[in-house]
């Protein structure tokens, strides 16, 4: 059964911005920042572990320049994610598993 999205707006999850992904990149794309930001935890895991390492740079800086171009479309994927659980209540049931899993 789908639970009506909350009545407050202030309750809404906030977009992720474009312009912070590329300024995530930019700063700290070798090592996933851009990642962790727009929620691809996995991958940035990676990217992160890899970039601890000489050899693991040479796949995850040439990783985060592929990044530059799929940054447009992983933002939109990220946000109507967000707004469908917000529109069908399940967004605190996402949070409340990544606490637990324990996420960030």
């Amino acid at each position: 059964m789908a639970h009506p999205a909350p009545s407050n707006p202030y309750l809404q999850p906030k977009p992720r911005e474009m312009s912070m992904a590329y300024i995530l990149w930019l700063l700290a794309g070798a090592a996933g920042a851009h990642r962790w930001y727009l929620g691809r935890k996995g991958s940035a895991k990676a990217m992160t572990i890899l970039a601890c390492t000489i050899v693991g740079l040479l796949v995850s800086i040439p990783w985060s320049w592929v990044d530059a171009f799929l940054i447009p479309g992983i933002t939109r994927e990220e946000n109507a994610k967000l707004a469908e659980e917000w529109e069908t209540g399940t967004l605190n049931r996402r949070a409340e598993r990544e606490s637990a899993e324990g996420g960030l």
